[in-house]
């Protein structure tokens, strides 16, 4: 598998179902371009040849963003579990 589609393979199965739609809000909202669902869906599809550089940088910015949100729910139930440990 070439780096493509190992790096795909990790950003899809990351982001999760619905992703697309996600993207498609964030990149006419940031960007005023209007990608379909099913395009976006072929874009991150590993056994499409399709690319398209904003589509990929979005999904990126967009599991960044899934990333921090995960590490900080994450940081928060440490500190409620630790805080209930010395009661």
């Amino acid at each position: 598998m070439d780096q493509r589609k190992e790096f795909l393979v990790g950003l899809k199965d990351f982001l999760g179902n619905g992703a697309a739609g996600v993207i498609r809000e964030r990149i006419i909202k940031n960007q005023g371009l209007d990608f379909s669902i099913s395009y976006i869906n072929m874009v991150l599809d590993t056994e499409d040849p399709r690319y398209n550089e904003i589509i990929v940088r979005e999904a990126l910015d967009y599991g960044k963003e899934k990333r921090a949100e995960k590490d900080k729910l994450a940081n928060e139930v440490k500190s409620i579990v630790g805080s209930t440990k010395s009661l």
